[in-house]
């Protein structure tokens, strides 16, 4: 299957997303599950597997399966939105990824990537938990 450019046109609070195909401007239907792992954001232009939507394709023809995105290649704003984020005060990658609205695998990938570009640094941080918590 070739992959198809789409260019990612609404998220919903859900998670779930639409998108345009490059090539033809044809709705694209994206699960709030693929969505979310990609940590798609609404502007950006990304590979994906595109196939014929079988719940509604009158509205949506077709649905991405699969974002084809590398662990190396940024989501569009993030970098600089964690940047700020850390230059107010050092946080976790979870609480960024809560303070910023933003899938916790792309904070993940973009803080690996900035860590590897020497622009972060990174240590372990342990904590005590109570019984009967969890985090």
């Amino acid at each position: 299957m070739k992959p198809s450019k789409i260019i990612i046109t609404n998220i919903l609070p859900t998670g779930t997303a639409f998108a345009l195909l490059a090539d033809n401007m044809e709705s694209v239907f994206v699960s709030a599950s693929v969505s979310k792992f990609a940590g798609l954001q609404v502007g950006e232009t990304v590979d994906a597997e595109v196939v014929p939507n079988r719940q509604q394709p009158d509205r949506t023809p077709w649905q991405a399966t699969k974002i084809l995105r590398s662990a190396a290649q940024p989501v569009a704003g993030l970098e600089q939105r964690v940047t700020n984020e850390l230059w107010v005060e050092e946080a976790t990658a979870k609480e960024l990824s809560e303070a910023l609205g933003a899938d916790l695998t792309a904070v993940q990938v973009t803080l690996d990537r900035m860590m590897s570009q020497g622009k972060v640094r990174a240590y372990s941080v342990y904590a005590i938990l109570l019984e009967g918590t969890h985090d």
